[in-house]
């Protein structure tokens, strides 16, 4: 089970680091090469500072404060894609 589930995280992992550039490329029409930058430098400080926070979680709240922590980083990805696609659907001016 440990080794599906690490599988399933890296899989989802992968599609959704794809997915989040292809928009942002599709979505640029210059300076495609700053925006990727830009991209990559925030998700490895969001990564650092998530798994700083993470293990002091771990030490306060052992796993149950590990998982509430991982439901609430997943709920922002959430929020934000919710938010994206309700921008979509609105009616254009």
């Amino acid at each position: 089970m440990i080794v599906v589930s690490l599988l399933g995280v890296c899989a989802g992992f992968f599609t959704i680091h794809a997915a989040a550039a292809g928009s942002l490329n599709r979505k640029l029409t210059a300076s495609r090469g700053r925006a990727n930058s830009l991209y990559v430098l925030f998700y490895y400080l969001g990564g650092s500072i998530g798994i700083t926070i993470s293990g002091y979680a771990y030490t306060f709240a052992r796993w149950y404060g590990t998982a509430v922590l991982g439901i609430l980083i997943l709920a922002i990805p959430l929020w934000a894609s919710i938010t994206e696609m309700r921008k979509e659907n609105l009616p254009r001016p």
